[in-house]
């Protein structure tokens, strides 16, 4: 390596941490020149996190957070408190910690969740009022998520406030059948376990009911929808305060909206939508006035904008041949929608603008992956620019209306171009990464990427790592900033090549592309994988007997399939909290693509590493937490103990106490390490 250029170390990234983005507060609330809380007169039991900061609606109260800790992926609990801006009282809501305090939107009073039952703070008077009663560990949950929602439908909270104040939405989760499963926290002389309800593919789930508690009147209402029991992933208010409920058939391939008026708890069914595989169900819906729905659908192959009024057959407001990925902001006042699209190609993401008449424009301008930040009064935007060779900058514009009524950008400041991570990066000398297309059928290709080793000679032979998660809707070959770890950078300084590989199933391709792999999970994927090894393997730079994979959760899965479908390419692998068998994983993330074990027992059967076992020519090394609430320990016991039997030998560290993540501490510098130095001596 050039004597001017620094090496990287493995300290450097997991230890010392130096080359993280900065960490950029993108809109402030405007404060008066003052003193907010003074913390040398009064104390608190922790360090107040300015980022937990929430003002009510007219800024006369502050809610803040004290000791924030996590419960699961992304549920948390708090000493909350609120300072009354006017006289600086400081009120504490509970004497315990709580989850989820929120605002009524008219900012009079705040909703949280304690034990598993709903709470109300009223800010005038300073009284608390319990709206349910029957919350129990393990059995019934009011206002906040079941394990299998919080991880699969992407939310915590659950219940919304009406527009009005008048009323609160919940959800009460019954998990008296659903079976516990259990772990060990090695923390004393005699180990706890930690128990807690987890449906896996084909069991019970939780019992869901949406209730509407009345404040004025204090009556709790149950809303009844004459569906199965299926899934409930979203409740929503619209804008006159009426009440909708998505409802998802267990095979999640039927969607209905109900909409309930709260006034007579009449309900009918708003909008109705069905799919031949399954409804990638997200959460980009929007109620505006006069019972319009604006939301996006796959149902013309490529997720697009829809509106929905009542009664009426939905219009598509775009119709796009590329994909969606996300509503940003729906600015309701002026009807622009504005959205995210894998566009122009699946790796890159650009920001657009569509009207409620289906006018289009796109409004991001630099190549490459564009997060976009819209203030809450939608008169100010910053996006976030990145590629997969340079740190993102962040640019602010404020929003004007343009001569066709649409909105249009004006520059107002760079608000940051990550200088220091730019400076650091500069000391090191690093592998520009490549995007490249492998065939692997007829008019049938593969979109990937390269790093090669800073000094890479063409005569040379070079070992390669496959870096994989490869899961359903995901993308690992984007042209974004970090999508090229400084750990891979780091491997090219050791004389690797890796590669990445979006197999089918993936996303940013359309409904087609990302759907083939319904009812057999693992099976196309690793097949293109495998295809994917056999294309570089003929390279003739690369050393064709040192090609390994590895990944992590649904990547450890293929990783796993890479050892053992893949034996005669795959000389080694790292498996990291690999699923091994669906029939161990949720209900909800299963049964999506699988259906249940007693439906597709083949599906299930075919596509573990099991029914491969015996192939297994090369290394393997599974690494797995102890504490793994997500994909349990269980994955890589079973898988070791046939090993085992097999009489084939592997590699093995388990993590103690230690979840999906394995972090913590020192915890991923041990584990990177441990991976790096495992690679160096068995690639």
């Amino acid at each position: 390596m050039d004597e001017q250029y620094r090496k990287l170390s493995l300290e450097d990234i997991f230890l010392e941490k130096k080359f993280e983005p900065e960490n950029i507060h993108l809109f402030a609330e405007d404060f008066p020149n003052k003193t907010i809380i003074n913390t040398l007169e009064k104390t608190f039991p922790g360090k107040i996190d300015p980022k937990s900061f929430i003002l009510n609606a007219d800024n006369t109260f502050l809610l803040f957070k004290i000791k924030e800790e996590n419960i699961y992926r992304r549920s948390t609990k708090a000493y909350c408190y609120v300072l009354d801006m006017a006289t600086n009282e400081i009120i504490h809501l509970h004497a315990n910690k709580i989850m989820h305090a929120r605002f009524s939107p008219d900012g009079e009073k705040i909703a949280y969740v304690f034990e598993n039952n709903l709470y109300v703070f009223c800010l005038d008077n300073r009284d608390t009022k319990q709206i349910t009663v029957d919350g129990k560990w393990n059995y019934i949950i009011n206002g906040n998520c079941d394990w299998v929602y919080e991880e699969e439908f992407v939310f915590s909270q659950a219940y919304q406030w009406s527009p009005d104040s008048e009323m609160i939405a919940f959800y009460r989760f019954d998990e008296s059948l659903v079976k516990e499963y259990s772990f060990p926290i090695y923390d004393d002389q005699y180990n706890s376990n930690y128990t807690y309800k987890y449906p896996k593919a084909g069991e019970e789930n939780s019992d869901v009911t949406i209730h509407i508690h009345h404040l004025h009147s204090e009556n709790t209402v149950p809303c009844s929808i004459h569906s199965d029991k299926g899934y409930i992933p979203k409740i929503s208010w619209s804008p006159e305060s009426l009440l909708y409920i998505f409802h998802l058939n267990r095979h999640q391939n039927k969607l209905h909206i109900w909409e309930i008026d709260p006034s007579s708890n009449a309900e009918e069914i708003f909008y109705t939508e069905e799919d031949d595989r399954y409804i990638d169900f997200t959460d980009d819906w929007f109620f505006v006035e006069n019972r319009k729905l604006i939301y996006t659908s796959e149902k013309s192959g490529f997720r697009n904008i829809y509106l929905k009024e009542k009664n009426k057959t939905s219009i598509p407001l775009t119709d796009n041949q590329y994909e969606l990925t996300y509503i940003g902001s729906v600015d309701k006042e002026n009807g622009w929608i504005y959205f995210t699209a894998a566009f122009p190609n699946p790796m890159e993401r650009q920001l657009f603008v569509v009207d409620f008449h289906g006018k289009q424009k796109q409004l991001s301008k630099n190549a490459g992956w564009n997060v976009t930040h819209i203030d809450k009064n939608k008169s100010k935007i910053i996006i976030e620019n990145s590629n997969i060779r340079e740190p993102a900058t962040f640019v602010e514009y404020t929003i004007e209306k343009g001569v066709d009524n649409l909105p249009t950008l004006q520059m107002k400041q760079i608000v940051s171009e990550n200088i220091l991570l730019k400076q650091s990066l500069q000391e090191l000398k690093l592998g520009q990464p490549a995007f490249l297309q492998i065939p692997i059928a007829q008019d049938k290709f593969l979109n990937a990427c390269m790093l090669q080793p800073t000094d890479f000679d063409e005569s040379k032979k070079y070992p390669v790592l496959f870096c994989n998660y490869g899961g359903p809707g995901s993308q690992m070959v984007v042209n974004r900033f970090g999508a090229v770890t400084m750990w891979q950078h780091y491997l090219t300084q050791e004389q690797f090549i890796l590669v990445s590989v979006d197999n089918t199933g993936t996303g940013g391709r359309g409904a087609d592309f990302k759907k083939q792999t319904y009812l057999q999970l693992g099976k196309l994927e690793i097949e293109d994988q495998i295809k994917a090894a056999h294309f570089i393997a003929k390279l003739p730079y690369v050393d064709s007997d040192r090609i390994g994979h590895w990944g992590w959760s649904f990547g450890g899965f293929m990783s796993s399939l890479a050892i053992t479908k893949g034996a005669s390419i795959f000389n080694y692998a790292i498996a990291i909290a690999p699923v091994t068998s669906w029939e161990y994983y949720d209900t909800i993330y299963t049964e999506r693509y699988m259906r249940t074990p007693i439906e597709n027992p083949q599906g299930y059967e075919d596509n573990t590493p099991f029914d491969s076992i015996e192939n297994i020519k090369g290394k393997l090394l599974l690494i797995h937490g102890s504490a793994d609430d997500n994909v349990h320990l269980q994955h890589s016991m079973q898988l070791s103990k046939t090993l085992v039997e097999k009489n084939i030998p592997f590699d093995m560290a388990v993590y103690t106490d230690k979840n999906h993540r394995i972090n913590g501490g020192k915890t991923p510098l041990h584990l990177w390490q441990k991976i790096t130095k495992w690679l160096m001596e068995n690639s």
